[in-house]
């Protein structure tokens, strides 16, 4: 069935690519781990199946995942390994809006959350009610309060594309799953522990850490840093944190933290970003 659809795609592509010079991808509905082939699109671009599809649709530039699954890592080791990541559906709900850090310090190139043209009235009733066939969680089609991070975060990401496509930065993505609650962070000599925070109802910990020159760019949502000195590191202190954001490139100063704010540094719902200096001793 695989090869079918996928020798099926393949002449249509071949078509398309004569008539517009536009990246060609399909979307794949993944494949559950608790239903038989037949109960999901087995012959799509799955798991056990889209190195066929790579084969034999080679017109595709890409095969681009659907994600509603809380754990997302794996699929995006698996799909943006070798090939251009793109995430065209996605859960709509405010919780797993930050998933979107991860997603682009990962290398995706584009984010979408399902139904998103709906964020404007607040209605996707219509859509879960067709949708409900996919065996997801109706709280993944809940939009309620996701259009301001939404927009935030793409705020976010485009204003540090500079730095994402900087082949000089060195980038660093994170996101909490399971009961994890923390991550070490390495960096050369720099070696310390990020926090993850996450709740019920509250927005998913993730995040993003880019390395530039002597700076650190951090942002997110419900993460902190731990700078104590880890086996193996030299201690670390804090000698400038500010939050701001990039305009056309160049660093703007909002404000300029210090005490208790610079002995801990925290982003917790409101995505923003953080610029940070170190120092060993």
């Amino acid at each position: 069935m695989a090869y079918h659809y996928a020798a099926a795609i393949q002449d249509y592509a071949k078509i398309a690519r004569k008539r517009l010079a536009l990246p060609l991808f399909t979307n794949v509905w993944l494949k559950k781990p608790d239903r038989r082939p037949g109960e999901y699109p087995s012959g799509g671009a799955v798991s056990t199946t889209w190195q066929v599809w790579k084969v034999i649709a080679s017109q595709l530039d890409f095969i681009a995942p659907d994600i509603y699954e809380e754990e997302i890592k794996p699929i995006i080791a698996e799909y943006g390994n070798d090939q251009p990541l793109l995430i065209p559906e996605t859960r709509i709900d405010k919780r797993y809006i930050s998933n979107l850090f991860y997603a682009f310090g990962q290398g995706a190139i584009g984010y979408s959350p399902f139904g998103i043209e709906d964020l404007l009235t607040d209605d996707t009733s219509q859509d879960y009610r067709f949708l409900s066939q996919l065996g997801l969680a109706k709280d993944a089609f809940d939009s309620s309060d996701t259009l301001p991070h939404l927009n935030q975060g793409y705020r976010i990401i485009t204003a540090l594309e500079p730095l994402l496509q900087d082949q000089e930065a060195q980038i660093f993505s994170f996101k909490k799953e399971g009961a994890q609650n923390q991550i070490v962070y390495e960096n050369g000599q720099d070696r310390w522990a990020v926090k993850l925070f996450s709740r019920d109802k509250m927005i998913n910990s993730a995040g993003l850490i880019i390395k530039h020159k002597e700076y650190y760019y951090l942002t997110g949502a419900n993460f902190a840093l731990d700078l104590q000195a880890q086996q193996g590191s030299n201690p670390l202190g804090i000698l400038s944190l500010e939050e701001g954001g990039l305009q056309d490139g160049q660093w703007r100063t909002n404000r300029c933290l210090n005490g208790d704010e610079a002995y801990f540094p925290f982003i917790g719902e409101d995505f923003k970003i953080l610029r940070m200096r170190l120092y060993s001793y």
